[in-house]
């Protein structure tokens, strides 16, 4: 029987799938309305390239992946320090009349650095925004303030960031606009809207390359928190980048 984390992979590859393939099935038949006779082949056509390129996309996650696997395998074990030698019986010790220094354990210094913010939907590995960038899967990925444009779609208002991404990692990477998320205040979790002017659309990343453009979601008329999630990776249960927008 497949483990959880197994089934919610394929249910996250087939969430993708259907969120790749449903602006192409809804702009094909708008058009093969208009054109019947050559409806057909085309429309077979579109669903064939996005299959592939979906499977393309996913295939050259699972090698990145094994990639830093096999990285972090490779990596020498850490000796663990010398413990130091006891202090002799005949040891003078000097006390210092200046106050102790207490000393913060590591934990409680990463507590107090990286505060855990309280959110719906949180998720124990959530990469939280700083100023607007977060570093996740050897990306940083940039995102500007969330507001509502005109024309962003299909000529309807959009709900859109300025965004910029790099690569940081030696290998090429992909990347995909439909990894976007946005989670409304009322706890609805939708994905991003299909654009087509100056949007970060899809593509691949060599070491130090960037991409910039914009995210555009469906304007909600919500006042209130606005999560925006970006995961690059394969699985459901890996890492995402969050960043929380007040409107």
């Amino acid at each position: 029987m497949p483990s959880p984390s197994h089934r919610s992979g394929a249910m996250n590859l087939a969430r993708r799938a259907w969120r790749l393939t449903r602006p192409l099935l809804s702009r094909a038949w708008a058009w093969s309305r208009a054109h019947p006779k050559i409806s057909i082949p085309l429309l077979a056509a579109f669903l064939i390239i996005g299959a592939v390129t979906n499977y393309q996309a996913e295939q050259a996650k699972k090698k990145r992946e094994a990639h830093r696997r096999n990285a972090a395998a490779s990596q020498p074990a850490t000796s663990a320090p010398a413990r130091p030698a006891p202090l002799s019986t005949t040891s003078t010790v000097t006390v210092s009349s200046a106050a102790p220094r207490t000393s913060v354990p590591a934990s409680a210094r990463a507590t107090t650095n990286r505060p855990r913010l309280v959110y719906p939907g949180r998720r124990e590995n959530d990469i939280v925004a700083v100023n607007g960038a977060a570093r996740i899967s050897g990306f940083t990925m940039t995102l500007g303030r969330l507001h509502v444009v005109d024309d962003a779609g299909y000529g309807a208002k959009g709900l859109c960031s300025s965004v910029r991404l790099l690569n940081r990692d030696t290998a090429t990477q992909d990347y995909n606009d439909l990894d976007f998320s946005i989670q409304t205040p009322d706890g609805n979790v939708k994905g991003a809207l299909l654009i087509y002017t100056q949007s970060i659309d899809s593509g691949q990343l060599v070491h130090n390359g960037t991409a910039a453009g914009r995210v555009c979601f469906r304007v909600d008329g919500q006042p209130g928190t606005h999560i925006v999630s970006w995961a690059p990776d394969l699985y459901s249960t890996d890492p995402r980048a969050v960043w929380l927008f007040r409107l």
